[in-house]
């Protein structure tokens, strides 16, 4: 809208009310909106795209990322609490990332039975998926870190900030 030389403010989503039936209406919202911008001082700009943008959806991206690869560990977990007793003793003291690394490689063969084979191919499987996503997550957050190194260098002198700082799960 700005290069139709509009005026463009950015405004909070307005409160709503509690309706009746659960219904929402755009033209309530931006009646509410447009009360709200009318009635401050000061009127915030909208967000900057460019680089801002780029690192939110990386890092948006990233977390999503992060949170399959929970999701995964946690299937990945529950499939060797449920698997058979022989596989069950193979995996049960292993510590995660031994487990992801073991089951990601792990083969079968057709002298067993046909759930053993179907559960080393779930295993097999899901291990692969989570060493997929930390590879994904690891490729964003380096994509990330180019974005801030040529915008804001100087927050990764800080501790805690870039590679240093522990993952948020």
């Amino acid at each position: 809208m700005l290069e139709h030389t509009e005026h463009v403010v950015e405004i909070d989503r307005p409160a709503r009310p509690a309706r009746r039936n659960g219904a929402k209406s755009d033209e309530l919202d931006a009646v509410r909106a447009a009360r709200e911008a009318l009635s401050r001082e000061h009127l915030a700009q909208p967000r900057c795209r460019g680089d801002r943008e780029a690192a939110r959806v990386l890092l948006i991206t990233r977390r999503g990322a992060i949170r399959a690869r929970t999701r995964a560990i946690n299937h990945l977990k529950a499939l060797v609490v449920t698997s058979c007793e022989e596989l069950r003793n193979q995996l049960r003291s292993t510590p995660t990332d031994g487990l992801v690394f073991r089951r990601a490689r792990l083969r079968t063969s057709p002298s067993h039975s046909v759930e053993h084979r179907a559960t080393v191919i779930a295993l097999r499987r899901c291990a692969q998926r989570v060493l997929a996503l930390e590879a994904e997550a690891n490729d964003l957050e380096a994509e990330l870190e180019q974005i801030v190194r040529r915008t804001v260098a100087q927050l990764l002198a800080h501790i805690g900030v870039g590679r240093s700082a522990p993952p948020q799960l």
